[in-house]
C-alpha cells in the first residue's frame, strides 16, 4: 500500500514541506483568533447571542407592524377584499336571478345582456379604483412620502 501512496504523489515531496508550513501556520491563526474572541467576550453563549438577536428582531416587526404605513396598506387591502366579496355576491345574484321582462330574448340576447352588465360593473369598479389612487397619489406628494 506504501508503494500506491508514493507512485500516485509523486510531487509530494517537492509540496510537503510548503504544506507542512501553512497548515501550521493556519493553525496558529485559529488558535490566536479563539484565544481573541474567548477574551472579548467569555460569557457569551450561542443561545443568548440567538435570543438577543430573536428579541431584537421581533422589536422590529413588531414596531413595523403597528406603524401607520403598514395599517393604512392593510385598511386599503381589507376594504378592496370586502368590495370584491360584495360584488362577486351581486354578480352571483345576478346570475341565477331571472332575466325580468327579457323571456323572449334568446339564449344569446341574454348572455350578451350580462355580459354588458358585467361590463358596465367593471368599469364603475375600475373608476373607483382610479380615483382611490390619485387620492393615495396625492396623499404621498402632500406628506413628501416616497416618489
Amino acid at each position: 500500500m506504501s508503494s500506491h501512496d508514493d507512485s500516485s504523489n509523486t510531487f509530494d515531496p517537492l509540496f510537503r514541506p510548503l504544506m507542512d508550513y501553512w497548515t501550521a501556520y493556519t493553525r496558529q491563526l485559529n488558535e490566536a483568533a479563539e484565544a481573541v474572541s474567548q477574551q472579548a467576550c467569555p460569557a457569551a453563549d450561542e443561545q443568548s447571542q440567538g435570543r438577543e438577536w430573536l428579541d431584537a428582531a421581533s422589536k422590529s416587526i413588531d414596531a413595523y407592524l403597528r406603524s401607520p404605513l403598514f395599517l393604512g396598506l392593510l385598511k386599503s387591502h381589507l376594504d378592496t377584499l370586502i368590495e370584491l366579496k360584495r360584488q362577486s355576491n351581486a354578480l352571483g345574484q345576478m346570475a341565477t336571478a331571472a332575466p325580468q321582462g327579457k323571456a323572449e330574448a334568446s339564449g344569446a340576447a341574454q348572455v350578451g345582456c350580462r355580459l354588458d352588465e358585467l361590463s358596465a360593473m367593471l368599469v364603475e369598479q375600475l373608476s373607483r379604483i382610479e380615483k382611490r389612487l390619485e387620492a393615495v397619489e396625492k396623499k404621498l406628494d402632500n406628506s413628501g412620502g416616497p416618489p
